[in-house]
């Protein structure tokens, strides 16, 4: 048995241990779809993290129909975007928004380290809908 007068008290009402830093947002409304995409209330919102070896490259993609925010947990890439023909460096902790008519691919910029990314994107499911996670207690 443990002995009460050694237990720790916890206010779950008290946030002085929390911090919170705002990284990306971005309106709902404001995201471009293609035409006949499906709309995005009826989207799945999707968490992955992706690992990309040294020197590695995520491949050339759009996100005409799955808007996203990436965050750059470690490392750093240089993204690349085929139709403005630009380049753009991200560094780790920070976001990039992908939505609308982008098309792009990245290059992890470190030729031995990994580069570890968090992807919060808004996918159409329909096809083969994914498992969801409902919060604790639900």
């Amino acid at each position: 048995m443990s002995d009460p007068s050694r237990e720790t008290i916890v206010d779950k009402h008290s946030t002085v241990d929390e911090k919170s830093t705002h990284i990306a947002a971005v309106r709902i409304g404001d995201i471009p779809l293609k035409p006949g995409a499906l709309p995005i209330l009826d989207r799945a919102m999707r968490l992955r993290r992706m690992d990309v070896h040294p020197g590695g490259v995520i491949g050339l993609h759009d996100h005409s129909d799955r808007p996203a925010i990436l965050f750059v947990l470690h490392g750093s890439m240089t993204v690349h975007d085929d139709n403005l023909g630009t380049s753009a460096v991200v560094n780790e902790g920070e976001a990039v928004a992908e939505f609308g008519d982008v098309q792009h691919w990245a290059q992890n910029n470190s030729d031995k380290l990994p580069l570890a990314l968090l992807t919060f994107d808004l996918l159409d499911d329909s096809a083969s809908p994914l498992p969801t996670t409902m919060p604790p207690g639900h």
